[in-house]
């Protein structure tokens, strides 16, 4: 099967998206799939891209275009995509698509439709309501436009977890949509560094045990949640840090401020985005994981945590409510929840362990890639066809 996998761009900065769609790619090309991989990329990234490459399992049985495009209004009309479907090598069997409202896909996604190619639409959460209450009028717009039509032509909608199924359901949208979740790669992992590796490399933080929360520094995933909980946990436990790695996407000043006003400046650090065995490293060494969310489709850095061993504390916004009733983490619904459950695995020795085992036995039995991959080519076959 001749699969294009569309993104907007692969750039980190931009979260679970591209994270998850390399992943995909390549999973799906170790399963024997024809798999090219799709998206436009502004001057300048291409370094930060390729770090973000290395050591993907199969990413080398991918074959990937990236387009270079700088110039404002090409983007704006989707010439850059429009372009490349339009080439004689662009011939596919399917066309899967990851996000929405970007002129790019819209153009793939129109493209496909005159050439009569089957396509699959991932939204990312971006049809959740969390996400349509964001900027409403706009995406009214931009579904009554176009969009609305473009997903009702869907082969089918991908939705990550039941929670957004659910909120496809409610937007009215005769679609057929099929639940499957995100995965990781055990062998990406490798050998994991041994313990005290990410202490050694940060030495600010005195070799004290931390919590460790990963992903961007954005108001959705509320680092603010966890910096006010962690205060009421570090007044009874005092030898405990807290480490925050991602990329600034607009919530570190106030952050930073919340951690001043609240006299942890000593105890709270800022190590900006971990890649690859230095973002094992950090689980490795953390006491536990810590994800508080409004709102998430379905975090890989929770994943990736479970296979480390590392117990997992999420808010129900992550939508991963298995992680609680499997006993693999704690699921909390306030900051006081969030406080009590960090003390817990800060604390309880036996706690922690038992979680931590039950995490990794779930992810091997249920989230790895090659369990996903087979499960999506099986939704591409039994839906190929049937839309009109």
């Amino acid at each position: 099967m001749r699969i294009l996998q569309v993104v907007d761009s692969l750039d980190p900065i931009y979260g679970g998206p591209p994270t998850v769609v390399l992943r995909l790619a390549a999973a799906l090309a170790r399963e024997g799939a024809q798999v090219t991989l799709y998206s436009q990329e502004r001057s300048g990234r291409e370094a930060d891209i390729a770090a973000t490459l290395h050591g993907i399992p199969g990413i080398e049985l991918v074959s990937r275009v990236s387009d270079v495009c700088d110039d404002r209004k090409a983007r704006l009309l989707g010439r850059p995509a429009w372009d490349f479907l339009r080439r004689p090598s662009a011939a596919f069997d399917l066309v899967h698509i990851h996000g929405l409202w970007r002129p790019g896909l819209r153009a793939i996604l129109r493209e496909s439709l005159r050439r009569s190619c089957p396509y699959v639409i991932t939204p990312h959460g971006m049809l959740a309501r969390w996400s349509l209450a964001q900027k409403p009028v706009r995406k009214k717009i931009a579904l009554a436009l176009s969009w609305r039509s473009l997903i009702r032509r869907a082969s089918f909608v991908h939705a990550l977890t039941q929670a957004e199924a659910r909120d496809f359901g409610a937007l009215g949208i005769a679609c057929p949509v099929d639940v499957v979740p995100n995965g990781c790669f055990l062998e990406e992992m490798g050998e994991l560094p041994a313990p005290g590796s990410f202490h050694a490399a940060h030495p600010e933080l005195g070799g004290h045990p931390f919590i460790l929360f990963l992903g961007r520094l954005h108001y959705v995933k509320r680092a603010d949640w966890l910096v006010r909980a962690f205060a009421k946990l570090a007044a009874t436990v005092p030898d405990v840090r807290l480490v925050l790695a991602g990329p600034d996407c607009g919530t570190r000043p106030q952050i930073e401020q919340e951690v001043k006003t609240l006299g942890l400046g000593s105890r709270v650090h800022f190590v900006g985005p971990l890649y690859g065995q230095q973002k094992y490293a950090a689980m490795v060494d953390a006491r536990c994981f810590c994800q508080p969310s409004v709102y998430e489709t379905f975090s890989m850095s929770i994943l990736e945590a479970m296979a480390c061993g590392l117990p997992p504390v999420i808010t129900r916004g992550c939508n991963f409510d298995e992680v609680g009733t499997s006993g693999s983490g704690l699921v909390v619904d306030s900051e006081d929840e969030l406080s009590d459950a960090l003390r817990k695995f800060c604390t309880d020795a036996n706690a922690r362990d038992s979680a931590a085992k039950k995490a990794r036995d779930l992810v091997v039995a249920k989230y790895t890639w090659p369990v996903v991959a087979r499960q999506m080519l099986a939704r591409y076959e039994a839906r190929m066809g049937s839309r009109a």
